[in-house]
């Protein structure tokens, strides 16, 4: 069947009817169009212009349906390079939701398609842009694009590493630093450049010196995936990096992560304990003896931990386990979401966003474990890109508005996770909100209890407005049931009692309040 926006005159003239295809990208009828952009060049050319549309929807669809075409190698790689600078310049769209797809383009055409060294340097002063906007989400697929170019291209490598080494010393702002570091670990993560995986590792391990913790964590994390090269980090940058460890092994809030980077570098060299000094790479690591093809045989024997080691060390096996979490075997499934859990800070934003609703439905399951995991494995995903925000947000709202009470279980396992890492105070103020609710509730009112008294610590993080509001909830609720939950309810009345009576002293005194 011919496409309606399409007239055929003869068998090399043809017509495309810009209106027709417009329609049909307003439609989400994306079909027809990828037939005509593919196969006609008319038909390509007019998608472009569409990219100027006035329509937001029309924009966002028609950089979706250049993503699918070079994703499936639809399409000449040259006539993708006349759409780059409409699509870079898309990247600044005043409508978040098409600068998001411009970015996610603009990334695929960079994973699959070589340009020159112009294009390169345009998409490169265009993400490096975005990442120093520091805007949720867009500053974390952007970073992922600035790591593929990095890759890609020594030079510019080069130039750019000490630009994002400066942003995370430098910036005030988490989501800046938070993209700076992604950046430069996808960059060293994909790249067959020794120089440039050394200078990202050496220069990542001295941030340290001039970093807070919740930084610190960040690149602790950054350097657990990259000292796993061992073929590609020098001898002196992993002393480097040792030294600069040594001082969080006793820090308490740091010395797991710490000793995490640790524990990678003695699984690749020999290390001379007294002296604290790489002797020498390991020649032979007990993953070496396996490929991809032994996965299946290894998860039958239980050798899950392998598989893990092994996705650490590739990227295409990371992406053989990634796909198993929508396996039909629901053993397979379960196997994949463990491995996945341990393997969080190689996984990237794009495979992480993508795994997000898996993970959700994951954490609705009547297996304890399989849900405790799915919580901790979202929490990392959300330390690691806070972007995720917003997911994480909307899934909680839908659990904790649950009739299920094992809903409301999993929502606070969740919310315990991302507080043990990070404390996010919108997300801390929206579930408190949502809690003052439940407490009407007799079925989780024991639950809900419990987990304030145990999350205590964080209503400092709380303003006066949501602390006084709780107080009074917390009041009403006062000797119901009999009162056998009053001896809680007075624990955490006094708490917020004396945070908010702290407060009111510390404003009187001229000192500020929140």
């Amino acid at each position: 069947m011919i496409p309606l926006p399409l007239l055929i005159i003869s068998k090399t003239d043809v017509i495309i009817d810009k209106n027709g295809m417009r329609e049909d990208l307003k439609g989400w009828k994306f079909h027809d169009v990828i037939e005509l952009a593919s196969k006609y060049s008319e038909g390509f050319k007019v998608l472009v212009e569409l990219l100027d549309d006035p329509d937001s929807n029309v924009r966002k669809n028609a950089l979706y349906v250049i993503q699918d075409l070079v994703k499936n190698n639809a399409i000449d790689p040259e006539r993708v390079k006349l759409a780059l600078d409409k699509i870079i310049k898309l990247t600044k769209d005043s409508e978040e939701k098409v600068s998001l797809e411009a970015i996610e383009t603009l990334n695929m055409i960079l994973e699959k398609v070589e340009l020159d060294q112009e294009s390169y340097e345009k998409a490169t002063n265009a993400l490096m842009g975005v990442v120093k906007s520091g805007v949720p989400i867009l500053s974390e697929y952007a970073a992922e694009g600035l790591g593929s170019i990095g890759a890609k291209i020594a030079v510019i490598a080069s130039r750019i590493i000490g630009k994002l080494l400066s942003l995370i010393t430098g910036s005030q702002r988490r989501e800046i630093k938070n993209a700076a570091i992604t950046a430069l670990t996808e960059m060293a993560y994909k790249t067959n450049n020794k120089k440039t995986v050394d200078k990202v590792v050496r220069g990542l391990a001295e941030t340290l010196d001039e970093s807070d913790n919740y930084t610190r964590k960040r690149v602790f994390k950054a350097l657990e995936r990259l000292v796993t090269r061992r073929d590609m980090v020098s001898k002196q940058t992993l002393n480097l990096t040792l030294k600069k460890i040594e001082p969080y092994l006793k820090d308490k809030e740091l010395k797991e992560s710490a000793e995490l980077v640790r524990e990678r570098i003695l699984k690749v060299a020999q290390v001379d304990e007294e002296r604290g000094e790489v002797v020498s790479y390991k020649t032979q690591l007990e993953v070496d003896q396996y490929s991809i093809d032994d996965i299946g045989t290894l998860l039958d024997a239980g050798k899950l931990e392998i598989v893990a080691e092994m996705a650490r060390q590739s990227p295409e096996v990371l992406d053989r386990v990634v796909d198993m979490l929508n396996s039909d075997d629901y053993t397979l499934r379960t196997d994949a979401l463990w491995i996945v859990s341990k393997v969080v800070p190689y996984l990237g934003p794009t495979t992480a966003y993508s795994i997000l609703p898996v993970l959700g439905e994951f954490l609705k399951s009547k297996n304890r474990w399989v849900r405790n995991t799915a919580a901790k494995t979202l929490a990392e995903i959300y330390a690691q890109y806070p972007g995720t925000a917003h997911y994480i947000l909307s899934l909680l709202d839908v659990l904790l508005k649950s009739n299920n009470s094992r809903d409301i279980e999993s929502a606070l396992a969740l919310l315990k996770e991302i507080n043990d890492r990070v404390v996010d105070e919108r997300i801390l103020k929206g579930s408190m909100i949502l809690m003052m609710k439940l407490l009407d509730r007799q079925d989780v009112r024991a639950t809900v209890l419990a987990f304030m008294a145990q999350q205590a610590e964080h209503l400092l993080k709380l303003d006066n407005e949501t602390l006084g509001a709780l107080l009074e909830k917390l009041k009403s609720v006062y000797g119901v049931e009999g009162g056998k939950h009053d001896e809680i309810i007075a624990s955490l009345v006094d708490v917020i009692d004396d945070i908010l009576k702290i407060r009111q002293k510390k404003a009187q005194n001229g000192q500020g309040t929140m």
